[in-house]
């Protein structure tokens, strides 16, 4: 029979045997103590208490750095100070008379209607209260007057209310008188063109609608200073009656990246009347180490411009996410859109849907915003605006400068400047905080604090509980199979033996 206790109490011998050989030669400090003869019980239960607490102190520290390496991997220094200006290209500029209805071109446009005679006071009422359309505007609206506004524009094919806007708003070409780009003197319709925004119809410079051609690329100058950039002569085209929802009279100058739908989240100044503006641009542009790519949008917080898809850029940037986002909501609540997206190919809202739009525009809208799944962008330009203003001299303060000498400047005139304040720009970079070389150091500084050990001891430990466990148990049963049983002595052999050794003495 084979003694089973036998072969358990061999095993168990095997592997405290070789525990032994891996405690006694193991680069861990303290683990041969715990094995040594001449070392006493208590002495080796305190050393096992010392390495068992050094392996808790650093198995908590392992925690303590995970934890980093997943929570907070990335940061962000600025990689120089000194880039020059062509390594971030020159701000788009849209310009949006904040009086968004001329008093002139309604009238124009009334006479152009085909109007019942009993209706003609109550349409020139009516159109003011189209400003309802827009988000920023709390103008209150008569449904009643606007019902009639509605009937007679359909029976005149006016459908589409961002027409209707675009005839009774300021166009380019009144708004822009001037235009200086680099010293040179350029029409001003080769420089702007006509936009939507959420304040209506605008004029835009260096605004890129990658929704219409993502291939064209932006303009960059290597000048700084109020006489290289963009020197502009406009007229706001001051009216007694002012429609708008901000109480002054002037221009609205949103300054925003190349890409960006000019909206709500574009920096903007307000340029008055009868003034000269100073719009100083400096630039950061922020630019990402490889490494960060590897990581999951959630661990770095931001997405590059080709892992998030939109539905109608090409480009994904956060300002044009919310922007769809906003249209989205406007959609599902409504059952249309407001006429300045133009990126969207959903139904224009006309006049009848005006009371929904306004229900779900502002803070409810706001709200949603907060919603929408919208990462900001890893690599990104941001634009920091600082505005100076004077008054603009006029037949009394003669003009010393060749940009107005030959204007005919006039009590509402605005001349903006708009250039890069430095020769330099600032270019940041994100990195991660802790990489997997970084995390691999931090975890073999720990265990060798604590431990003494370092990576060979991994190779040591995998080593005795393997292959070198496996040989000692081979060699066991290698030495059970070779060594023979006992036999009983023959009385007959004994005695041959015997008698031989006495025949060979």
């Amino acid at each position: 029979m084979i003694d089973g206790r036998k072969n358990r109490k061999d095993f168990a011998s095997i592997v405290f045997e070789t525990y032994k050989d891996f405690a006694e030669n193991t680069s861990i400090h303290g683990l041969k103590y715990t094995v040594k003869r001449d070392v006493g019980t208590h002495e080796k239960m305190f050393w096992m208490v010392v390495v068992l607490a050094g392996l808790g102190g650093a198995g908590y520290m392992t925690v303590l750095f995970w934890n980093r390496y997943t929570s907070n991997p990335t940061r962000t220094s600025i990689l120089t100070a000194y880039a020059p200006n062509t390594a971030v290209p020159f701000p788009a500029v849209t310009l949006c008379n904040i009086n968004r209805i001329m008093a002139d071109q309604v009238e124009e446009f009334v006479e152009d209607l085909t109007i019942p005679e009993e209706d003609v006071e109550t349409i020139r009422r009516a159109i003011p209260q189209l400003l309802s359309f827009t988000s920023l505007d709390s103008r209150k609206y008569n449904i009643s007057e606007l019902m009639v506004l509605h009937n007679v524009l359909v029976e005149n094919n006016y459908n589409d209310i961002g027409v209707v806007m675009k005839k009774i708003t300021q166009p380019c070409r009144h708004m822009l008188l001037k235009c200086i780009w680099q010293f040179k003197t350029v029409p001003c319709d080769r420089l702007f063109e006509h936009t939507l925004t959420t304040d209506g119809h605008c004029c835009s410079f260096n605004y890129i609608r990658e929704y219409i051609n993502a291939s064209r690329r932006p303009i960059h100058t290597p000048y700084n200073g109020f006489n290289t950039g963009l020197k502009l002569h406009l007229d706001p085209q001051i009216q007694e009656i002012q429609y708008s929802s901000l109480h002054s009279s002037g221009l609205k100058v949103m300054i925003h990246s190349p890409w960006d739908y000019p909206g709500s989240g574009s920096i903007y100044k307000i340029v008055s009347a009868g003034r000269q503006s100073y719009l100083q641009v400096s630039a950061s542009k922020i630019i990402c180490s490889s490494d960060i790519k590897r990581l999951s949008i959630e661990q770095r917080q931001c997405a590059y411009s080709d892992e998030v898809k939109l539905k109608y850029f090409q480009l994904y940037s956060d300002t044009n996410c919310l922007s769809e986002c906003e249209e989205k909501y406007l959609y599902d609540k409504c059952g249309c859109v407001p006429f300045y997206y133009p990126f969207s190919r959903r139904r224009v809202c006309n006049i009848t849907s005006i009371p929904c739009l306004k229900d779900s525009i502002g803070t409810t809208l706001v709200n949603i915003t907060k919603a929408c799944n919208c990462p900001s962008q890893c690599e990104d330009i941001f634009y920091s605006v600082l505005s100076s203003t004077a008054t603009l001299g006029r037949e009394e303060a003669a003009p010393t400068s060749e940009f107005l000498e030959d204007q005919n400047v006039t009590e509402n005139s605005i001349a903006l400047y708009i250039y890069f304040s430095g020769d330099r720009q600032t270019i940041l970079f994100k990195d991660i905080i802790t990489s997997t070389i970084y995390l691999l150091s931090s975890f073999g500084g720990v265990y060798s604090l604590f431990l003494g050990c370092s990576f060979v001891t991994i190779v040591e430990i995998l080593y005795y509980c393997t292959l070198r466990l496996i040989v000692n148990l081979k060699l066991v049963g290698r030495i059970d199979k070779t060594v023979a049983k006992p036999k009983k002595e023959d009385p007959k052999q004994k005695l041959w033996s015997y008698e031989g050794s006495i025949f060979l003495n």
